[in-house]
């Protein structure tokens, strides 16, 4: 646990389950097409996971792993160019699937902006109240001061 930050202790389970279920596409499925569009399933979510909570106490450590979750998306789309179709029997789910694929992205964004949206607007009520609060506090030391002159003035 002590490569992760605290908050995330448990992103070492996600790292399990993606490797399981990397592993598991290939067991499932017997078509060569159908295991690389699930792999890159896989590989396209747990990316997300990583984007959405940088896990990794340094900050290089979660650079690092997005790079490598992308480079392996990038491998397995190049693999499909030579993945067997089988005379074009499974042209219709494939072509479903990578529709949907297309899409993942878009939604991935859509779902991590609205998250950094709520994220921030708490956190900016937060950070306003604290700012309010220390001018307060300012104002009510500027008073004391002004005070202490006009008594020895």
């Amino acid at each position: 646990f002590v490569k992760f930050r605290p908050d995330v202790y448990w992103f070492s389970l996600v790292i399990l389950l993606k490797n399981m279920l990397v592993n598991l596409m290939f067991v499932i499925s017997e078509t060569g097409m159908v295991q690389l569009y699930c792999v890159m399933l896989v590989m396209m979510l747990y990316l997300f996971v990583v984007f959405l909570f940088m896990p990794f106490r340094h900050s290089i450590c979660n650079f690092v792993d997005v790079w490598m979750s992308i480079a392996v998306i990038f491998v397995v789309s190049v693999y499909l160019w030579f993945a067997d179709r089988e005379s074009g029997s499974y042209d219709a789910s494939i072509g479903q699937l990578a529709i949907g694929m297309n899409f993942m992205p878009i939604t991935v964004t859509l779902v991590f902006s609205l998250y950094w949206i709520a994220v921030h607007r708490q956190s900016h009520h937060v950070v306003t109240q604290r700012v309010i609060t220390e001018f307060k506090k300012l104002k009510g030391a500027a008073e004391v001061i002004v005070n202490m002159e006009e008594k020895s003035g």
